[in-house]
């Protein structure tokens, strides 16, 4: 009995634990996603490279919210998620398109 309380409590903090980690993966996305913006108007190479680079395994790590009917544990969350989702998608696109175009 007591092992199996021990279980479930795990259980219940790792998902604690997986939603504390979206949450913070989430704002940072956001936010690096708009330093990337204000890079890539100033021209700025260098930061657009570094921050292509910090892009894509934050995106990779909430690609489930982002990309399928999961929902975030806030409506703020959501919304941002799939605000990020959008923007992964052009991205990809624009970054694709030129390179063909080179």
């Amino acid at each position: 009995m007591t092992e199996k309380n021990l279980t479930a409590s795990i259980t219940v903090k790792k998902q604690q634990n997986m939603k504390l980690f979206q949450a913070v993966t989430l704002t940072v996305l956001t936010l690096v996603w708009i330093v990337f913006g204000c890079a890539l108007c100033l021209g700025n190479s260098t930061y657009i490279s570094r921050y292509a680079l910090l892009i894509l395994p934050l995106s990779l790590m909430n690609l489930k919210v982002m990309f399928t009917r999961e929902k975030a544990q806030t409506k703020v969350l959501n919304i941002l998620a799939k605000l990020n989702g959008v923007l992964l998608f052009v991205w990809a696109i624009v970054t694709i398109v030129s390179v063909i175009l080179k």
